[in-house]
């Protein structure tokens, strides 16, 4: 095998054997000078192909023993839905489990407008999002909040839609970079598309679109937490409201505030990267 370009110590872009590009994961495959042949194949303990370019940039952001935990969920969850996910869901499951971690150590709590909806629908799904739960516990020695089972089933839900409707797919990619030209020519800002951030924001705005529209109303926890975002973050508020009338002038529908909330939250991130101005 031939380890083109390191991605980080344990994280490689290789060339399997028919030429085909690859990410492999094992102990140590990204130390040496690059290229190089590897040829004891055992030091690779995983492949992944097919794998979007900004899915590559969040490996060097993941805790390695949050990426093992995020495939032996992906793992489970192939047998338990009888579905052959995408290597593409094991790293954004992780970067989801990092970010809640990270949300919880910070004391913050979102709770998801889609809940009550997804008990109905999608038990098989929630109880992925259980068993997650327990392995990020056992695994990593955190628990986190119940609502996680809601978001961790989302996860594969979308996943599940994406596998089944990659035109319609497609076409909300369209939208997600007129959105990102928006957001760049009112806020005067230069957004970094290999940056995590953006890889963050751009796979929520992906997810927004695909859970559109919402008729949940906004949680009082989750009304008050928005319009203090509203008030402290009011570059990032602006920002949300451009995406929420261009969702309205093109899609006919509005985000609800618990939506702008999370809209809020990331444009807040990229505002960190940039000096916005609005």
């Amino acid at each position: 095998m031939l380890v083109k370009k390191k991605i980080n110590n344990n994280f490689a872009i290789c060339l399997d054997s028919n030429g085909q590009e690859i990410i492999a994961y094992g102990k140590g495959i990204g130390f040496g000078k690059m290229p190089y042949q590897l040829e004891d194949l055992s030091l690779v303990e995983r492949t992944f192909y097919d794998i979007d370019n900004h899915m590559v940039l969040l490996a060097n952001q993941i805790p390695e023993k949050t990426f093992e935990v995020a495939t032996k969920i992906v793992d489970i969850a192939n047998l338990y839905l009888n579905n052959s996910f995408s290597s593409n869901l094991i790293f954004s499951l992780a970067d989801h489990i990092t970010f809640a971690i990270d949300r919880l150590n910070k004391g913050i709590f979102i709770a998801n407008p889609l809940g009550k909806d997804i008990n109905f629908l999608y038990e098989k799904e929630l109880q992925v999002g259980r068993i997650a739960l327990n392995i990020v516990e056992n695994e990593l020695g955190v628990r986190l909040p119940d609502k996680e089972v809601t978001n961790i089933a989302i996860h594969f839900i979308e996943a599940e839609v994406y596998s089944s409707n990659t035109a319609e797919f497609q076409s909300k990619e369209q939208v997600i970079t007129e959105i990102m030209d928006l957001l760049e020519k009112e806020m005067e800002i230069s957004i970094d598309k290999n940056d995590a951030t953006y890889i963050r924001f751009v796979t929520h705005l992906e997810y927004l679109l695909k859970r559109s529209p919402s008729k949940v109303e906004t949680s009082s926890k989750n009304m008050q937490l928005f319009e203090q975002s509203k008030a402290e973050f009011t570059e990032a508020y602006q920002g949300a409201m451009l995406i929420s009338d261009y969702i309205y002038a093109n899609l006919k529908w509005l985000p609800n505030e618990e939506e702008l909330l999370y809209l809020i939250i990331h444009i807040n991130r990229l505002c960190s990267k940039a000096d916005c101005h609005l």
